[in-house]
C-alpha cells in the first residue's frame, strides 16, 4: 500500500521516497507518493522522480493493486530501479488545474441543472439538485431538457 502525501499536504510539491516494485509493465511503486492517481473522472498528476544516477518523466498516475499507486513513465524513459531512493517532483501547473477544474466542476453542480439519477439519487450533497423533481420545480426543470 501506497502512503498517500497528497492527502496531508495538497499543495506539496517534493518528497523523498523508495521505490518498492516496478510493474510487470513498467510503472513505479513508491513506498509514499505526491502523486494523485486518476480517479473519478479527475486525471492523474505528472512529473519527475529523480535518483543517483539518473531521472524519469512521470506522463500519468493510475491506481494499482491493494492500494497501490503506480506511476507510468513517459514514452522511450527508464523506470527508476527497485529499491532505489527518489525525489517526487510534482507538475504543480498540472496539479493546480486539475484543483480547479475539479472546484469548478462541483460548482456547476449546483448552478446547472441536471435531470441525470446519479445526480438525484444522492450521491450529491446538494439539495437543489437532489430535490429537481419537486412539483413546484418541474416547469423550471422542463424548461432545460
Amino acid at each position: 500500500m501506497t502512503t498517500q502525501l497528497f492527502m496531508d499536504d495538497t499543495y506539496r510539491t517534493t518528497a523523498p521516497a523508495r521505490v518498492t516494485r516496478i510493474t510487470e509493465q513498467g510503472g513505479v511503486v513508491l513506498d509514499q507518493s505526491l502523486f494523485y492517481a486518476t480517479s473519478g473522472g479527475q486525471p492523474g498528476d505528472r512529473g519527475r522522480l529523480s535518483w543517483a544516477g539518473g531521472t524519469m518523466a512521470v506522463a500519468t498516475t493510475v491506481k494499482g493493486q491493494g492500494g497501490e499507486i503506480v506511476l507510468i513513465p513517459a514514452a522511450d524513459e527508464t523506470p527508476s530501479p527497485e529499491g532505489a531512493e527518489v525525489e517526487q517532483d510534482l507538475d504543480w501547473g498540472v496539479r493546480l488545474r486539475h484543483m480547479r477544474m475539479h472546484t469548478a466542476l462541483h460548482l456547476l453542480t449546483v448552478v446547472i441543472p441536471c435531470r441525470s439519477p446519479a445526480v438525484r439519487s444522492g450521491r450529491t450533497k446538494v439539495a437543489s439538485i437532489r430535490d429537481a423533481d419537486r412539483t413546484e420545480d418541474k416547469a423550471r426543470w422542463k424548461s432545460f431538457e
